[in-house]
């Protein structure tokens, strides 16, 4: 070495390390800033502690100081530094990691956009529920009133788009039983036996027919002849029912097949094609066919024959309370679980990277 400096430094940390020459990193600068010598490294693909840096470092043969001088190289392949200076000790684990590609954080990042849209979706169907079970409130209130107002007697002629108009409206009927042409739907299930719906052609006055829903009956019962006779009336008879539109089949249904006598679902323009009726349908309440004053037990109604018809409520359904819940219940949790995903501490793997790329600047 050819010249020598000295440089008094004020600083917090004693450093006292050998390098050796062929070990030193690519870039290499010493130089005095405010009192403090400061050293700076450029490594690739890792960092670690200036004794074992990368091999495949280049020696500087010359380094400048502030005030020009340099200070050169010969034989020596080991240089000692003593210096005192200000140095922030990471707490990371330096043991070699290779830095990850940026699919991870883009894969971080749609993971937690998905999550962001979780909460924000679940609100708005909640929402969007709390204006169904409004309507479905109104909607029940007005079938209630509908319900309690005094019978219709229906005209000869009705038209179906009136009808559509007035569910759950009681009407009453006076006309004869066309028994030759029934329907019988099913299987359905009543008090856990199987039987049918029975869809009867009710001819009236005019000669106008519409169809009836006369209500279930026992499986065992569908031949006519072991149906007691007043389960058959042959006079005129009057039918109190409910004007209401049968329910849509689902995907799980069959599809009539009329050719074998096999009907899954009550289609009543099918039905109404078939016998010549109008495309009207109404829910027979009660029958007449028994004495009103007398209690008479469904077992008594189901051996004699008699279709056993509804009871004159309201059978919508209303859940939309328990959705409500469940939706914001949805929110609620995946709120919390999209702050933890975005709150969680990064991986031992992602800090070293992170500090890899800070300290390879």
């Amino acid at each position: 070495m050819t010249t020598t400096a000295r440089c008094a430094l004020s600083v917090e940390h004693n450093c006292h390390m050998r390098l050796p020459l062929p070990q030193l990193s690519s870039e290499c600068r010493r130089g005095l800033f405010r009192g403090t010598l400061l050293i700076r490294s450029r490594i690739q693909s890792t960092t670690r502690p200036i004794s074992i840096l990368s091999s495949s470092a280049q020696i500087f043969e010359r380094l400048w100081i502030s005030h020009g001088q340099s200070i050169e190289f010969g034989g020596p392949k080991v240089v000692k530094i003593c210096c005192r200076r200000s140095v922030h000790i990471s707490e990371i684990d330096w043991e070699t990691v290779k830095p990850g590609s940026k699919r991870w954080q883009g894969r971080r990042v749609v993971v937690l956009s998905l999550m962001f849209m979780m909460p924000v979706i679940s609100f708005g169907l909640g929402a969007w529920q709390i204006k169904r079970l409004k309507w479905k409130t109104d909607l029940i209130a007005e079938y209630e009133n509908r319900l309690i107002l005094p019978p219709l007697v229906l005209p000869p002629q009705v038209n179906p788009d009136a009808a559509a108009n007035l569910q759950y409206r009681r009407v009453l009927a006076k006309g004869k039983f066309r028994f030759d042409q029934e329907i019988l739907v099913g299987p359905r299930v009543n008090e856990g036996e199987s039987g049918y719906i029975c869809i009867t052609p009710f001819e009236r006055e005019g000669g106008s027919k519409i169809l009836v829903n006369r209500g279930w009956i026992r499986k065992d019962m569908a031949d006519q002849r072991k149906r007691r006779p007043e389960a058959l009336p042959i006079d005129d008879v009057f039918v109190e029912g409910l004007i209401k539109l049968p329910a849509r089949r689902n995907y799980f249904t069959p599809e009539n097949e009329p050719h074998r006598g096999l009907f899954y679902f009550v289609d009543v323009a099918a039905f109404a094609a078939m016998t010549g009726s109008q495309p009207v349908i109404i829910e027979e309440l009660v029958t007449k066919y028994v004495d009103p004053d007398v209690f008479v037990s469904w077992e008594v109604l189901a051996n004699a024959g008699i279709p056993i018809g509804r009871l004159p409520k309201i059978d919508l359904k209303n859940n939309h309370a328990q959705y409500i819940a469940t939706w914001f219940g949805v929110c609620i949790a995946t709120s919390i679980m999209f702050v933890i995903m975005a709150r969680t501490p990064k991986s031992a793997r992602t800090q070293k990277i992170k500090h890899l790329r800070y300290y390879s600047e």
